[in-house]
């Protein structure tokens, strides 16, 4: 039933987390065109996020400009990769969902903007947005907190709006390039140039950003430079709107966790109380009539549908089972849970690798 039978357009059942088949109808022209000006926005977004990434803890604690303790620049260094990772997961979900892939990124956009705005603003000395003077030289690192540090609610406030448009815009480009040559049957090709650009960007941020910044009078002119190439990211992937295929938001497999989780549970406390019950309630003649019948001392089990030994906890959440979902949504919730299991093995790899770039320099 979720295949496509040959006199068959769409199939009869479509399969649940998975879009419905959109009618590619673009010309040669529009598709090359879509999927170019995506990686060239993807290239751009990711030159204004190394430019401030790469640096941050050394712009901090400049002696020219904020004068940070290292230990707070570190700890603002992990609020700003910290946000930007959880943003990723939350507007993932978000995208797929509820707004639609390109009208997230579109507000990615936006916030991105606005935080590069703040961070200009921050970095023009003759502006003086915030005070810089309120480094005491009495105090030891110790007992100055991060709150206290110079210009420190603006920076972080900042760095939080940064990272949440970073987030909304790196967690939908990806899958919505892969949207414009789904009918191509060559989406590796795809994600090939997008490692590349990606890359790319970084080195970009890198050599050429860092160089822009390699005195403190010049902060304001580097991230001056990463906002005008954030702005002609935004202003690209909008000239490139007609040419997109947007597929509608859907309900997915990561919005379905939760509810299927507290279901199961559900169905499991009601199924426990049936079998405490039926203990309960059972007398010497129910166990005289169930030698003759053994099939009545079961009843109440099976009236649940569930083999206690042979089922996973997220099967109570099967409608056979008293549920409310679907076979297959459970299944593919479960599915996830193994895939979450191989990802969890990246997190030492990411705790090693954020410790080391950001404490020891």
């Amino acid at each position: 039933m979720n295949t496509l039978d040959a006199d068959e357009s769409t199939p009869l059942v479509p399969r649940h987390g998975i879009p419905p088949p959109v009618t590619d109808e673009r010309g040669p022209l529009k598709k090359t065109l879509a999927i170019y000006l995506i990686l060239a926005c993807t290239l751009l977004e990711r030159v204004a996020f190394y430019s401030i990434m790469v640096t941050l803890v050394l712009n901090l604690d400049s002696d020219e400009l904020f004068h940070w303790q290292p230990r707070n620049s570190s700890i603002a260094s992990f609020i700003f990769s910290g946000t930007s990772y959880i943003s990723t997961l939350i507007f993932a979900v978000i995208g797929d969902a509820k707004l639609g892939r390109a009208i997230t990124i579109l507000v990615g956009f936006v916030l991105y903007v606005i935080g590069y705005i703040l961070a200009v603003l921050i970095t023009k000395t003759n502006i003086n947005i915030c005070a810089r003077n309120t480094f005491n030289e009495s105090d030891t690192p110790n007992t100055i907190t991060i709150i206290q540090e110079p210009c420190a609610s603006w920076i972080l406030v900042t760095l939080i709006i940064i990272a949440i448009g970073a987030g909304a815009v790196q967690s939908n480009m990806a899958v919505f390039g892969a949207d414009q040559v789904q009918q191509s049957d060559k989406p590796s090709r795809y994600f090939d140039k997008y490692i590349v650009v990606v890359n790319i960007g970084g080195i970009i941020a890198t050599l050429g950003i860092n160089f822009i910044q390699k005195d403190a009078n010049h902060y304001f002119i580097g991230y001056l430079v990463a906002l005008i190439i954030l702005l002609i990211a935004a202003v690209l992937f909008s000239i490139g709107w007609r040419c997109y295929i947007n597929v509608k938001p859907y309900d997915t497999v990561v919005s379905n966790c939760i509810p299927v989780v507290i279901n199961a549970f559900q169905s499991w406390l009601q199924y426990k109380q049936n079998k405490r019950s039926i203990s309960k309630y059972s007398t010497d003649a129910s166990v005289t009539n169930s030698i003759s019948d053994p099939l009545s001392l079961t009843e109440g089990e099976d009236s649940m549908g569930l083999n206690e030994q042979s089922e996973a906890f997220l099967d109570y959440a099967k409608i056979p089972n008293n549920g409310k979902f679907h076979d297959r949504i459970v299944n593919d919730v479960k599915s996830l849970g193994r895939a979450l299991i191989v990802f969890s093995l990246l997190i030492p790899y990411w705790l090693i690798y954020h410790q080391a770039r950001s404490v020891i320099i």
